[in-house]
């Protein structure tokens, strides 16, 4: 990651040094997408072994850079222990749940073009059966991780953010964003959903806690 600028400099060191100040072995741990450069799965085992070293359960979704993932089956079949993949899932704990799917660029922004359409479609998709997955009891929190940002300053609204409403989610983590991008990105709460963009560039390579 160097070759992105100096501020990537040491940055491996630099997360496990600020996990393992913060991260308990009985917390959940998000990561957003964007795991390893590997093209073939075998080939992201080192870094899946690593993160698998560091404290806490893992839980995983798929960036638009993560090549050597395959299937989710497949992926979880050579997970360490503690690491767990979502995928157009969720993964409920006893008063929590966590859903997750990539996403997709969003109508309105530059990189937006006709080409996108059936893919965010079929994210959207995604993201409504993994939200469809979480038991109905009123007490539970919803915890929704992207990768692709739902929204932007000048971009308020899009149909991920009008799922993750409807199914009442109250937090919303995402990523993707690096250098001038970062500039949209939308944080704070809106219709009810705290947005929090947590690229670890932009956290400085240190773990944001959620408070839910």
């Amino acid at each position: 990651m160097d070759i992105f600028g100096p501020h990537w400099r040491d940055h491996k060191k630099r997360i496990s040094d600020n996990w393992k100040q913060v991260v308990r072995p009985e917390d959940i741990v998000l990561i957003a997408g964007d795991l390893s450069w590997a093209l073939k799965l075998e080939q992201a085992l080192p870094d899946l072994e690593w993160i698998g070293r560091l404290p806490g359960t893992k839980i995983l979704i798929r960036g638009n850079h993560d090549y050597w993932w395959t299937s989710r089956g497949k992926v979880n079949s050579v997970l360490p222990t503690g690491m767990i993949t979502i995928n157009a899932s969720a993964w409920n704990g006893d008063e929590l749940s966590v859903v997750g799917t990539r996403g997709w660029n969003i109508p309105g922004t530059s990189r937006f073009n006709q080409n996108d359409t059936k893919i965010y479609l079929r994210e959207l998709n995604r993201l409504k059966i993994a939200l469809e997955q979480i038991p109905q009891t009123g007490s539970r929190k919803i915890l929704a991780m992207l990768h692709y940002p739902p929204l932007t300053k000048m971009i308020l609204s899009s149909g991920f953010t009008q799922l993750l409403e409807s199914f009442g989610v109250s937090v919303c983590v995402y990523a993707h964003l690096h250098g001038e991008d970062q500039k949209s990105a939308f944080e704070g709460t809106r219709n009810g959903v705290a947005y929090i963009f947590v690229s670890c560039d932009y956290l400085g390579f240190q773990p944001r806690q959620i408070e839910l």
